[in-house]
C-alpha cells in the first residue's frame, strides 16, 4: 500500500516526539497512511526503513485525520489509546501482520481505565491486533474495558486477540473484551480469551449489529473457584433498539482437574433486541441461551448447547413480549432444556432435547402446554420417559 510522505513540519514534530494536537484539525492530514513501531523507524511501505516514525499508536492517532490508516508493525505497545471526534472518521488501525502487535496497558491502569477508548467515531476498523492483559494473583488488577467503543455508526472489530495472562485469570486481568455502546457495528472472528465479566458486551444499536464467527473461551486456573462468571455474549437495549444476530460463534469454559463446574452465568444473553441466535456452541455455561423478546420476534435456530450445570442450569430460556421460535436446536446436558418463563406466541419445534438431567422442556406459562394455546410444542425428540406430553406444564 502506498502512502503520501509528511510534511516536513509533520516529519519534525513526530521526530521531536510532539503529538499533533486532535483540535489541530488544519494541519492534520486526511487519507493517509502511517507506520507505527516501536523501534521508532520504518520505511515508505513497509515495518523496515529509517524514517523516523511513530513510536505509540496514540502518537500515530494524533497525527492522522480522516479516512486514514495506522499499520502497527510488529513489537509492543505500552499504554492506552484514546480516539475522539469525528476528525477520526474512517480511521483504520491494523496490524501490519496478524497478531505480531502486542497492546499492553501500563501498571497503573485499572478498572476505571479502558485499553482502546473511542467516543464519537464513525466507520473505524480494529483489525489483527493482539492484547494482552496481564492476570497476576498478587497485586491483583483488574482492567476495564478492553475496547471501549461509544457512538459509532459502522465499526468494524475484525480479527483480534484479547488475552488474559497469569496466576489468576478468572478474578484479575480484565472485566470487558469489548464494550460497545450505541453503535452499528461488525464483530467477527475475533478470539476473546479469560474476561472476568463479558466477553463481548454491546447495549444498544442504531441499526443492524452483527457478532459472528467469534471464540469466547475461559481456561481455568488455581484462582478460579467453582463459582460463576459473567457472559460470553451479551447483547441490550438502551436508546438505540437494535436489531442484533448472534451468529456462528464459539462459547466455552474448559474443565481442568481443579475446577469441573460451569462457569458462565450465561453463555449468550439476549436481553430484547435480538432477532437471530444461529448456529452457535454454548458449552460450560449455568444458561447457556438466555432470550428476553422485547423489540422484535427473534429465530433461535441450529445452535448447540451442551455440559452444562445438571444441578439447576438450563439450556435455552425465553421471555419477552414477542414471539420466539426455536427450531433444530440439540440441547443437552443441563438440568432442563427449554423453559418457557413467560410469553405467549412462542413456538418450540423440531428440537432434539433428550439428556437433560430433571426434565427436557418446561412452560411456566398459563394455558400452555399439551392441549393449551399460549405456545405451541411440535415434532421435538424428548425423554423416551415422557414421549407424548413433550413438555412439563405449570400455570
Amino acid at each position: 500500500m502506498s502512502r503520501r510522505p509528511f510534511t516536513a513540519l509533520m516529519l519534525t514534530l513526530l521526530a521531536t516526539g510532539l503529538a499533533m494536537p486532535a483540535s489541530s484539525l488544519a494541519l492534520v492530514p486526511t487519507g493517509i497512511t502511517v507506520y507505527v513501531d516501536d523501534d521508532g523507524t520504518a520505511g515508505a511501505a513497509s515495518c523496515d526503513g529509517g524514517t523516523p516514525t511513530p513510536t505509540s499508536i496514540q502518537m500515530a492517532v494524533d497525527s492522522v485525520g480522516t479516512d486514514s490508516t495506522i499499520l502497527v508493525c510488529p513489537g509492543t505497545y505500552v499504554g492506552g489509546v484514546t480516539i475522539t471526534g469525528s476528525g477520526h472518521d474512517g480511521l483504520t488501525i491494523r496490524g501490519v501482520s496478524p497478531w505480531t502487535a502486542t497492546i499492553k496497558p501500563t501498571s497503573a491502569m485499572g478498572l476505571a481505565d479502558n485499553l482502546i477508548d473511542v467516543d464519537d467515531v464513525d466507520r473505524l476498523t480494529f483489525r489483527h491486533l493482539r492484547f494482552l492483559i496481564p492476570a497476576t494473583a498478587s497485586p491483583c488488577t483488574v482492567l476495564g474495558d478492553v475496547i471501549d467503543v461509544d457512538e459509532s455508526r459502522k465499526l468494524k472489530v475484525l480479527s483480534n486477540t484479547i488475552i488474559a495472562k497469569g496466576a489468576n485469570t478468572a478474578g484479575c486481568g480484565y472485566s470487558r473484551g469489548l464494550y460497545l455502546e450505541d453503535v452499528t457495528a461488525t464483530v467477527s472472528w475475533n478470539i476473546i480469551t479469560n474476561p472476568s465479566g463479558v466477553g463481548i458486551d454491546v447495549c444498544g444499536s442504531w441499526g443492524r449489529t452483527r457478532i459472528y464467527r467469534n471464540s469466547v473461551r475461559l481456561f481455568h486456573d488455581a484462582g478460579a473457584g467453582s463459582g460463576t462468571i459473567g457472559q460470553g455474549i451479551n447483547v441490550s437495549c438502551n436508546v438505540a433498539p437494535g436489531p442484533y444476530e448472534v451468529l456462528d460463534n464459539v462459547i466455552q469454559a474448559l474443565p481442568t482437574a481443579g475446577v469441573t463446574t460451569p462457569r458462565w452465568r450465561r453463555g449468550i444473553d439476549g436481553e430484547c433486541c435480538v432477532t437471530r441466535i444461529s448456529g452457535n456452541r454454548v458449552s460450560g455455561a449455568w444458561i447457556a441461551i438466555d432470550i428476553s423478546a422485547r423489540e422484535f420476534d427473534a429465530i433461535i435456530e441450529d445452535n448447540t448447547v451442551v455440559d452444562g450445570d445438571t444441578i439447576d442450569g438450563i439450556g435455552l430460556e425465553i421471555s419477552g413480549d414477542e414471539s420466539v421460535t426455536v427450531r433444530d436446536n440439540t440441547i443437552t446436558g443441563h438440568a432442563k432444556g427449554v423453559s418457557i418463563v413467560d410469553g405467549a406466541g412462542h413456538l418450540v419445534t423440531d428440537n432434539d432435547l433428550v439428556g437433560n438431567s430433571v426434565w427436557d422442556c418446561e412452560d411456566l406459562t398459563s394455558g400452555s402446554g399439551t392441549g393449551g394455546t399460549a405456545n405451541t410444542w411440535t415434532s421435538n425428540l424428548a425423554a423416551l420417559s415422557n414421549p407424548t406430553a413433550i413438555c412439563l406444564t405449570e400455570g
